[in-house]
Parts: C-alpha cells; sequence; structure tokens
C-alpha cells in the first residue's frame, strides 16, 4: 500500500474484532495502542464508554490523519522511537495488534511498553501462529515462502507459537491470564491436522495440544503486569 492511499479504503480501517472483544472485556480507562493505524480499534472499543483516553502510536503518516480524529494523542514515530517519560505507569492498557512480529527486538520492546503500565494493568497482543498447519504444509513441500499477508507476511521479522508467546510475555514481567485460539476455516485443514497428529504419535513426539495449535492462525494474549 503506498503512502498516499487512502486508509478508508483498506482492511485497516476494520479493526480485529477478535482483537476486540478482549479489549472490550479487560478494565481500562487509558489505552496505550502500538500500531493504531487509522485508529478503528479505539473507536470501536470506546463507542460505549465515558471518561476514557486513548492514546496511539504510528508510524505510517497516511493513517496519522485519520486516527487523529479518533484518538486523544496520536504519535507518529515506530514503538522503538516512542518515549514519553510522563506517560510511567500511567496506562490501564497497552494493545498490541500485530505488532510484535514486526520487531527486531520485540522481547526487549514489550518489556520496555510494560514501564508505561500500571502496576495490575494488562497488555493485549494478536499474534500470528507459526505453528500452523498451513506453515507445516508448506514446509513439508520444501518451501518457505513469504506472503503479502498473514502469518507468511514479507514484513515478519519473528515468528511465534504459543509456547514462545507464553515466554516473551513472562520476561517481560507479564502473567498471561487469557488466551484466546483464532481459527480460520480452509479446505483440507481438519484431514491435514487429523493426519499430522497420528504422525505425532508414531514419532513419539508428546504435544496433546497439536490439534488445537495447527488449527489456531492467530493468537490473541493478555498478560497482567504483576509488579
Amino acid at each position: 500500500m503506498s503512502e498516499d492511499q487512502s486508509f478508508e479504503e483498506c482492511n485497516f480501517s476494520t479493526p480485529n474484532m477478535e482483537l476486540a472483544e478482549v479489549v472490550v472485556a479487560t478494565p481500562w480507562s487509558r489505552v496505550l495502542e502500538i500500531g493504531c493505524a487509522v485508529g478503528a480499534l479505539a473507536a470501536h472499543c470506546q463507542k460505549d464508554r465515558t471518561g476514557t483516553y486513548w492514546v496511539g502510536v504510528e508510524p505510517t503518516k497516511a493513517a496519522i490523519v485519520y486516527a487523529r480524529q479518533r484518538l486523544d494523542e496520536v504519535y507518529n514515530c515506530s514503538v522503538e522511537a516512542f518515549e514519553n517519560e510522563s506517560y510511567a505507569e500511567s496506562f490501564d492498557l497497552v494493545v498490541l495488534g500485530d505488532v510484535l512480529e514486526h520487531l527486531e527486538d520485540p522481547w526487549s520492546q514489550l518489556k520496555r511498553l510494560v514501564g508505561f503500565l500500571k502496576i495490575g494493568g494488562s497488555v493485549v497482543a494478536s499474534i500470528p501462529n507459526v505453528n500452523h498447519w498451513g506453515v507445516h504444509h508448506m514446509l513439508l513441500r520444501g518451501r518457505f515462502t513469504y506472503q503479502e499477508h498473514g502469518i507468511m507476511d514479507r514484513t515478519h521479522l519473528r515468528f511465534f507459537t504459543i509456547a514462545e508467546i507464553g515466554e516473551l510475555f513472562e520476561q517481560a514481567g507479564l502473567h498471561v491470564d487469557n488466551v484466546q485460539a483464532i481459527s480460520q476455516e480452509s479446505a483440507g485443514m481438519n484431514a491435514f491436522v487429523e493426519s499430522y497428529c497420528e504422525l505425532q504419535a508414531k514419532l513419539g513426539i508428546l504435544n496433546p495440544n497439536l490439534g488445537a495449535e495447527l488449527s489456531t492462525f492467530q493468537w490473541i494474549v493478555r498478560g497482567k503486569r504483576v509488579q
């Protein structure tokens, strides 16, 4: 997408509804959203609330025009460049919708972002699942091909399974208290997952959750700052 293309004509104008459900179900009045795009998530989650304050960070200039109409504050910079000492321990919620996989060092950035949370505040993130059956299907054919969208988006720098996501949150000082598995039905998925689980048993590889993990396209994870 070019810088001057209208964000109202692309997918950024529609919020991730599964992510929005977890955000709405989480207690907050002050939110910091990294990668807020045009502010669609903020607009959706705040429509029935009063007394809230939503701050966004967005590196794409074309999105800022729209985001500033919907959010209380918007910073036009990357997450790595974002800094504001007055925000230390001031937010109830940090939202990272499809952001962490794009970062060179998501471990240090997540840990730094937790510093903007109040004690007891939460991080909610949506993260693609590299343990998806489609990735295994591709690898079995000897390929690891990047694409324009999805799990194999060519702009993704890091890849995570649910186990690695748990470790990522833990090292940042977060206790995971909610995990949502988002599945996308597609031709051949059920047959592949069933056969792959049978192969796992034959190989003696023990992962009782393999079927669910293979069927999950994206994880939505919430973690609470414990100290």
